[in-house]
């Protein structure tokens, strides 16, 4: 694993709230990160190579780890140009941007939307899906 982040649904799981608990006694908590590939073996049928970057999808299975093993379909190939804090968030926070703003309100061109925690990166996920939906956004920051 090159990063995996920690997150409040980490937490819950870790303190064994969050509806979708992990397998004990071997649980490992973290739900996304970006892996590169180690090694392929000789099963593998996808096109990864040693040097590849990867990120688990589904999430979930645990990538507070430094290595991991699992089959080939749960690694998905992402380009390696990208921040790895940026690749390592991909599997969650985009799309709960994405969500926020499509599943409550249909939001037309002008709108506007108001979100807390806008430095987040959930929060810049939203003012850049907004801004090519041309929605307007306010973008309340935490003074900490």
């Amino acid at each position: 694993m090159l990063a995996a982040p920690i997150n409040p649904s980490d937490i819950n799981r870790v303190q064994g709230v969050y509806p979708v608990r992990p397998p004990l006694p071997a649980a490992v908590a973290g739900y996304e990160g970006v892996a590169q590939v180690h090694a392929v073996g000789p099963a593998v049928t996808r096109p990864l190579s040693p040097g590849d970057w990867v990120i688990p999808s589904p999430p979930s299975f645990g990538t507070w780890q430094t290595y991991i093993v699992k089959p080939e379909d749960v690694w998905h190939k992402v380009r390696d140009d990208v921040p790895v804090e940026y690749a390592a968030t991909v599997t969650v926070n985009p799309l709960t941007a994405l969500r926020m703003l499509q599943d409550f309100v249909k939001l037309k061109p002008g709108d506007a939307v108001v979100q807390n925690g806008s430095t987040s990166i959930v929060g810049q996920c939203v003012i850049q899906l907004a801004k090519v939906q041309g929605i307007r956004t306010i973008n309340i920051i935490r003074d900490r």
